[in-house]
């Protein structure tokens, strides 16, 4: 009986990292900082993608929206 305590412990915790980790997953996708965060990681294994990821960064900022053929344009902007 005991033994059986213990493994739904073990089990119970590791479902609880597991879906926390998910949550984390998330909430980085969500606010868009993976890049910041595993960036020196993935430079260490594939160096070469530090170069693709430099290209990627420079092409979001320079980013311009069109507008739309629909679109009236509002005094003052």
């Amino acid at each position: 009986m005991d033994t059986l305590i213990g493994l739904a412990v073990v089990v119970a915790g590791f479902a609880l990292a597991m879906w926390l980790f998910a949550r984390l997953a998330a909430r980085i996708r969500r606010q868009g900082i993976g890049t910041a965060l595993m960036g020196p990681v993935e430079e260490v294994w594939k160096p070469s993608n530090r170069r693709y990821r430099i290209e990627i960064e420079a092409e979001a900022q320079t980013y311009v929206p069109i507008e739309a053929p629909g679109d009236r344009r509002r005094p003052g902007s």
